[in-house]
Formats: C-alpha cells, structure tokens, sequence
C-alpha cells in the first residue's frame, strides 16, 4: 500500500521539475555564451529525464501528476522579462536561474 505522502511529492516535484524546464526554456534564446546555453541544454534534457521518471512512479499509482501553479509561473515569466528588458546578459540569465532553483528547493 503506498503511503498518500509519496503521491503528494510525487506531484510536486513534477511540477518543479515541469517549471524548471520552462524557466531554462524562456531564457535560452536570450544567452550570449555557448558555454553557458550547453549547459543550460544538458540541465533542461536532465529536468525532461527526471520528469518520465516521475512520471513512471505517478503512472504506477494512477495519478496524473500536477501542473506548475499559474500565479507562479506568470510572476517567473514577468520577473524573466523585466529582469532581462533592463540587462540582457548571462549574468542575469545566471541570477534569475539561481533564484528559480533556490525558490525549487524551498
């Protein structure tokens, strides 16, 4: 018998995985370094990994896993955009991902 508690982190790391994968994904086309977008890349390609793998455990227990919160990713992509409209560089683009996973963690 599973545990109602795994079901419950089951679906939210499926959905911070799910917003991880959109937050690199609204800032790819903003980066200058090709060191930095491969690296990028290789994070998103692991986040989609970790998600089917999520997805198997949510699939064994018949859940559908859960979306990233509207409000949140709304207020990400607006913090996104004014964050980048006023300096568009790979440091900010470092920044703004190293809140999004810090917020993850939490």
């Amino acid at each position: 018998m599973v545990e109602q508690d795994t079901i419950k982190l089951l679906r939210e790391c499926d959905a911070g995985v799910k917003m991880g994968v959109s937050s690199i994904d609204e800032v790819l086309d903003f980066v200058y370094s090709d060191k930095l977008k491969k690296y990028l890349v290789e994070c998103r390609d692991e986040h989609k990994k970790l998600e089917g793998e999520i997805q198997e455990q949510l699939d064994k227990y018949r859940d559908d896993g859960k979306e990233p919160n509207p409000i949140a990713k709304g207020m990400s992509w607006m913090k996104t955009s004014v964050k980048l409209a006023m300096n568009e560089s790979d440091h900010t683009i470092a920044d703004l991902i190293t809140d999004g996973c810090n917020m993850g963690v939490k």
